[in-house]
């Protein structure tokens, strides 16, 4: 009967050698992370990404057409701070904190551009108004002059 054991292996950790391989060679693999408690990996919050999308959004939008809308600016806010709550009460179950963060800044950008848009217009208009009146008092000036030689 053959009790006998196979010859032991060279060497305390030595893996059998494989075909083609010289012996006493480990492979060596990159080490695997571990999954967060319960097993299942971090995921991007939705609100985050539509937070980000929605102010990049409204910032093409406004360079593409020439004008700024209020909605996109004050919507990718909103979300943002939805987000960034949903991620910290997640317990590591959500990610996205860096987009929240972008989204945020990027409406606030949004919010300001309105605000300089809507200046800018109120100053053209009172603009338009002070001149329309100063060219009217001159041609006023020009019928009197006329009309009395």
């Amino acid at each position: 009967m053959s009790d006998q054991l196979p010859p032991p292996l060279p060497g305390p950790f030595s893996v059998p050698a494989v075909p083609g391989q010289a012996p006493g060679y480990t492979p060596q693999g990159y080490p695997q992370g571990y999954p967060p408690p319960g097993g299942i990996a971090p995921r991007a919050n939705n609100k985050a990404i539509a937070s980000l999308a929605v102010a990049i959004g409204g910032l093409v939008f406004a360079a593409l057409c020439a004008c700024v809308t209020p909605f996109a600016g004050v919507a990718s806010i909103v979300l943002a701070h939805q987000a960034r709550q949903e991620i910290r009460n997640s317990g590591g179950a959500e990610t996205g904190g860096g987009m929240t963060v972008a989204g945020e800044i990027i409406g606030w950008i949004d919010v300001a551009l309105i605000l300089l848009v809507v200046i800018a217009a109120v100053a053209l208009v009172a603009g338009l108004i002070l001149i329309g009146n100063q060219t009217t008092d001159v041609f006023s000036n020009i019928s009197d002059g006329l009309a009395n030689p």
